[in-house]
């Protein structure tokens, strides 16, 4: 039997049935760009196509052209997002609480977000905002009573409850009584200020650092002199003798047993910055720079900006990247007001930031810790001026003694 061509116009419509169609005769080249519409699929079972587990370097939903990039499943109810391979942040469902990890290491580290559990309900919530505060706060029982609020950071107060104001201080403020307090406050100074008591739970005594006349030869030697007392001489201290009970100013402490030590300068060398007589730090106007560069906001002050990171140098990159030069506050910020001169603390010219610094408490050889007031332990052969109250034995050639 001889074929011939039929026209599309000669078919009659619904003349094609399932019957006329050999399986496998109809390619992807037959059927027209946009042919197959939704209506055309009415019945065609839609269930999801389930995909391998994967793992962090071949991850099962991924990119074609960044393979080591996506998502994976590491175990049941989990699912691992992977980013160069290395797993970045895990979901895990089969935890209580319900969990999100990130950059977890496997042995401990890394950053954990738990969710409330079904008995433990709390709240932990981040803020910050342009020209405000950022503040952690923590709801205890989704702040549903009076007292369930804590917040810590640079904002004065809550979300919602005070104004959040960015401050040059670190605040610690609590709820209580249908208002919130700030209850502690953290200066960049590094003044510490409470609402209320301080309480030093085992220790008793007031002292101050005062540096040896004469080093002492070593470690031994330091613990000879604890609970020996000393003197004045030359705006140093030297062990007392006999006969200048009078002149006695304390006495020798170990570290870690005083309820307050002045003086220890634990965080950095004392002249890291000018100061005039008084002590009080001197500043100086500086240029903040600032510029965009693959999505990260760079910021930096004009002489300081970190080795290894190159600033914008033409005018196209400067246009391209947002560089900005500023030396003044850009909007009101706290107790500063736009236009106000940016201001920091003035380096010594002396202060070699190449130098390891090591406190004073780590330099007894040096520095001697002085009690000056309260309850010290004594040596019974040291000079102990007549004013001073025996309390009571507390070892062998031991006394406690109330110093005033």
């Amino acid at each position: 039997m001889s074929k011939t061509t039929i026209p599309t116009g000669g078919l009659a419509d619904s003349a094609v049935t399932t019957a006329k169609i050999t399986d496998g005769t109809i390619a992807t080249a037959d059927i027209a760009d946009s042919a197959v519409t939704a209506a055309k699929t009415s019945g065609v079972a839609t269930d999801l196509q389930a995909v391998a587990d994967g793992s962090a370097g071949s991850p099962s939903i991924a990119n074609s052209g960044d393979t080591n990039t996506g998502i994976f499943f590491p175990a049941a109810d989990k699912v691992g997002i992977t980013t160069a391979g290395n797993l970045n942040t895990t979901f895990l469902g089969d935890a209580n609480p319900q969990q999100i990890q990130f950059n977890a290491s496997g042995g401990g580290d890394g950053i954990f977000h738990f969710g409330p559990g079904g008995d433990a309900p709390a709240v932990l919530l981040l803020s910050a905002f342009e020209a405000k505060g950022s503040s952690i706060e923590f709801f205890q029982d989704q702040g549903d009573d009076n007292a369930d609020k804590w917040a810590i950071g640079n904002a004065a107060g809550f979300r919602g409850v005070d104004a959040t104001l960015a401050q040059e201080n670190f605040f610690f403020t609590d709820t209580d009584g249908g208002s919130s307090d700030n209850e502690a406050k953290l200066e960049h100074s590094g003044a510490w200020s409470t609402e209320g008591a301080q309480n030093a739970s085992t220790t008793v005594d007031y002292a101050e650092f005062f540096e040896w006349k004469t080093e002492l030869a070593s470690d031994d030697k330091v613990t000879e002199t604890y609970g020996m007392t000393v003197v004045l001489d030359e705006g140093k201290v030297r062990l007392a003798e006999a006969g200048e009970e009078a002149k006695v100013l304390g006495v020798i402490r170990p570290n870690g047993t005083s309820a307050m030590v002045g003086g220890s300068h634990t965080f950095k060398w004392k002249n890291k910055y000018e100061t005039d007589v008084w002590g009080v730090v001197q500043k100086e106007n500086y240029t903040q720079v600032t510029w965009m560069e693959d999505n990260v906001k760079h910021s930096y002050p004009k002489d300081r900006i970190p080795s290894g990171i190159t600033p914008p140098s033409t005018d196209e990159e400067k246009t391209a990247k947002k560089y900005v030069e500023r030396n003044t506050y850009a909007r009101d910020k706290g107790s500063h007001k736009k236009g106000d001169l940016l201001m920091r603390k003035k380096l010594n010219s002396s202060y070699d930031a190449s130098k390891t610094y090591v406190d004073r408490e780590h330099r007894r050889k040096e520095w001697a810790i002085v009690g000056l007031l309260g309850q010290v332990p004594i040596r019974d052969t040291a000079v102990i001026p007549t004013t001073w109250t025996k309390m009571k034995n507390v070892g062998t050639g031991i006394d406690l003694y109330f110093i005033k």
